[in-house]
């Protein structure tokens, strides 16, 4: 059995933050080109919608946009090794 040694948190954050690991694009670049791809805005559109359980009222096309970022971000640095963008996504 192979022992493998865990990065400490600090190693981590000094590896993503090295200039190799540098982030491509900003989240406003890659949001315009996700809102190009939708030009009729039927994925991305200021409908609202209300959660019966929180009570609620969401924007769809926003919460999308936030899925699809956070979505991008995590499979791009799965594959690459490095951020897509340097942005920080918040709740």
């Amino acid at each position: 059995m192979v022992k493998v040694d865990k990065p400490t948190r600090q190693e981590l954050i000094e590896k993503l933050t090295s200039p190799q690991y540098e982030a491509k694009y900003e989240a406003l670049s890659v949001a315009k080109l996700l809102f190009a791809q939708d030009s009729n805005r039927k994925y991305f559109n200021n409908e609202k919608e209300r959660n019966d359980v929180t009570f609620v009222t969401t924007t769809l096309g926003r919460f999308r946009l936030n899925q699809m970022l956070y979505l991008l971000q995590i499979l791009y640095s799965l594959k690459y090794d490095k951020f897509l963008f340097s942005d920080g996504l918040y709740a």
